[in-house]
């Protein structure tokens, strides 16, 4: 009978395990999990990559301009039906801008028709356009930040000052609003909703009107006048949903080299070996991906070794790519700590360069050196020393390290939500591991 009663205390104790949990409540906004699941299928991004025509208006004249816009947007059927849709990046490009038209003056340099450049400022992230699912329309207002070549001839780049290194310089920029609307030739919560499941990803259009305002630039006696820019392109976006797809933040990269003459057997240009390994693998965490072109090469054996000042603008000045952020190796710098190794000018603009030297492959301590650089290339400041860039997070490659030493080997959620360069292209890839840490709350303190 002893079995007997062991069965019985073991239906007594199922009783009141039930009776217990048909009292349990689930907290207030439970999902079971594959309802959240479900929701997180429905985030998708649409990203473009467009050439463009835009009518330069400025109050003296009047010019065509072509260039290129890249557009990333996110949305999901709940923003959908709420009527939004949020902008994560928008860039436009124009490689041969009038200078003149666009400052009033006769640029210092022979080069008449350079970049003109146009991107949300790093700390403006969560821009939203109003969806209306009658007409198919988003439309709304974008601050963005524009920056030409002649601004730095008449407000020099300046360095940040940094105790551990001074190794980037920060242009001044226009500041601007840019009016975006976007007609959908299909409803857009239909476009999103027949979109695959997969890495094929699905596709829309859309007829865009804009307009962008830049607002005028007056400092130290030195008056920049604004101007207008209207383009009306059509746009064919590819969507990907996000649980399976993310973006890709493309960049391209000239790699320049400096020789004595054409018989020299020892070219610059160590350090692109050396720190593009740190580089590619650092800011992948983040979703930027590097496209390196061939050498191009200067030659000229007083500029092998950088001291700073008019050498260091000879070096940036040899060699312009409209569509490429030039990264120049030299010997080393005199003296050779300076800039701890390596320093970048214009730094979160498309006019963004560069000088790394080789010395830091020669001693062969300073792996993420390049990765580094790159950072304030794509609009990362230093950890609590930013000056108009991103306050990128601590304990992340973005710490100063100063000569010889390595930058952190980590990379952030923070940082990678706030990379910004008017010359990014975006493209859906299959989604990779991401960053280590998130922000300043978890990532630790410089070293």
């Amino acid at each position: 009978m002893k079995w007997k009663k062991i069965l019985l205390c073991l239906v007594v104790m199922l009783c009141c395990l039930t009776v217990a949990f048909s009292g349990f409540r689930r907290p207030s906004g439970f999902k079971p999990l594959a309802q959240r699941q479900e929701e997180r299928r429905d985030g998708a991004a649409l990203v473009a990559n467009v050439p463009v025509e835009a009518r330069l208006r400025t109050k003296a004249a009047g010019s065509s301009l072509k260039g290129n816009m890249s557009l990333h947007l996110e949305t999901s059927a709940d923003q959908l039906k709420g009527g939004t849709i949020t902008v994560r990046q928008f860039n436009l490009v124009f490689p041969a801008a009038p200078q003149a038209e666009l400052s009033g003056r006769e640029p210092k340099s022979k080069v008449r028709n350079d970049l003109l450049g146009v991107s949300i400022p790093a700390s403006e992230r969560e821009v939203q356009l109003r969806y209306d699912s009658r007409t198919q329309t988003a439309s709304g207002e974008i601050p963005v930040q524009v920056h030409f070549p002649q601004l730095d001839e008449l407000f020099p780049p300046v360095f940040v000052k940094d105790p551990t290194e001074e190794d980037f310089a920060v242009s001044r920029t226009q500041r601007g609003s840019l009016k975006l609307e976007l007609k959908f030739a299909e409803p857009l919560d239909r476009s999103v909703a027949s979109t695959p499941r997969s890495d094929k990803g699905g596709r829309a259009s859309a007829s865009a009107s804009v307009q962008l305002e830049v607002y005028p630039l007056e400092d130290r006696g030195i008056a920049v006048p604004g101007y207008r820019l209207e383009l009306s392109p059509t746009i064919r976006f590819d969507i990907g949903i996000l649980v399976i797809l993310e973006v890709a933040n493309r960049l391209c990269l000239q790699p320049v080299r400096i020789r004595n003459n054409a018989a020299d057997p020892s070219p610059t240009g160590a350090g692109l070996a050396f720190g593009m390994p740190g580089a590619t693998t650092q800011w992948n965490k983040a979703d930027v991906a590097f496209t390196v072109r061939d050498w191009m090469t200067v030659t000229n054996s007083a500029l092998k070794v950088a001291t700073s000042g008019a050498e260091e603008d000879q070096i940036r000045a040899s060699v312009n790519v409209a569509d490429c952020i030039e990264v120049f190796f030299v010997e080393n710098f005199s003296p050779e700590s300076l800039h701890g190794g390596g320093a970048t000018w214009s730094s979160g603009t498309a006019s963004a360069k560069i000088i790394s030297s080789d010395g830091n492959a020669t001693f062969g301590v300073d792996l993420t050196h390049l990765a580094h650089e790159l950072g304030h290339v794509i609009s990362m400041g230093h950890p609590g020393s930013p000056n108009g860039l991103f306050d990128s997070s601590r304990n992340t490659l973005m710490c100063p390290s100063g000569w010889h030493n390595d930058n952190p080997k980590r990379n952030s959620l923070d940082n990678k939500n706030h990379v910004s360069n008017p010359l990014f292209t975006f493209a859906l890839k299959v989604k990779t591991p991401g960053p280590d840490c998130t922000n300043n709350g978890d990532c630790g303190s410089c070293p």
